[in-house]
């Protein structure tokens, strides 16, 4: 390469941008909420689903059709919950 050719060549691609910075600190934050905030959300459907098996459960104390009904109902309903998950 000539000499003229090399001072073409930058000497670094990307020179430092502030904001280019904190825009990735930002995206990585937001990332990071976003995961938390999604297991928050699991775990409250998952505490619900287990509170409405228990009820059902419970509830099902002879088994008359009424409260077999009931049990396949809540069950269905379980299993809604756990596909949102």
């Amino acid at each position: 390469m000539t000499q003229s050719e090399q001072k073409h060549i930058p000497e670094n691609p990307l020179p430092y941008d502030p904001h280019r910075n904190f825009v990735q600190k930002l995206r990585k934050f937001l990332l990071r909420l976003d995961d938390y905030v999604h297991l928050t959300v699991a775990l409250f459907l998952m505490a619900g689903a287990v509170v409405v098996l228990l009820h059902s459960a419970f509830s099902l104390t002879s088994l008359s059709i009424d409260s077999v009904l009931n049990l396949i109902n809540d069950m269905l309903f379980v299993i809604i919950i756990l596909e949102l998950l």
